[in-house]
């Protein structure tokens, strides 16, 4: 009697470790131990393995923050960005960075700051927001692709562009 009680004790000992590695996984999510795609998938129970969850279907934020850059004519424009990106692959968006929306924040900020450094106050003002924005997102994805970051970025927005607040008046008067 007492061995047929271990021997069931064992038996649900087991069949609960084997049903703790039974995950399911979103549609938009990718699982990270071993690649596993949506569905239905089995792991190790815990400890022994482990997986994160990364969805690859949102579109992320990353805002750098307002910055004072100085032009290709030396004048002075604040501007605010905002990068949106989405995970592309998420083994090396795990494990390539250990801070990806820091590198990315870093690359958007290094990428405009360059091609303001090139622009005339006057073109960035008027018809050169666009070709900012457009050429900023190239070299950085091409940056985050040399990392191998596993990042697509979608797009880069100038929320803010403009002479900084104490240089308006002076600005206005050159206008």
């Amino acid at each position: 009697m007492t061995r047929m009680l271990i021997v069931i004790g064992a038996s649900i000992l087991l069949l609960a470790s084997m049903l703790s590695g039974l995950m399911v996984i979103a549609a938009d999510e990718v699982a990270v131990s071993r690649t596993e795609s949506s569905g239905l998938a089995w792991r190790l129970p815990r400890p022994l393995e482990h997986d994160e969850r990364i969805l690859v279907t949102e579109v992320r934020r990353v805002a750098p923050g307002n910055q004072i850059l100085l032009t290709g004519d030396t004048n002075l424009i604040e501007l605010d960005l905002v990068a949106q990106y989405t995970v592309r692959d998420p083994v090396a968006y795990t494990l390539g960075l250990d801070a990806p929306e820091d590198v990315i924040s870093a690359t958007v900020t290094s990428a405009v700051a360059a091609r303001v450094a090139q622009m005339e106050v006057d073109v960035l003002l008027t018809t050169g927001r666009k070709a900012l924005e457009s050429e900023a997102l190239s070299q950085t994805q091409a940056v985050l692709d040399e990392l191998n970051a596993g990042i697509q970025v979608e797009a880069i927005e100038l929320r803010t562009l403009k002479p900084p607040d104490p240089v308006v008046a002076a600005f206005n008067d050159v206008s």
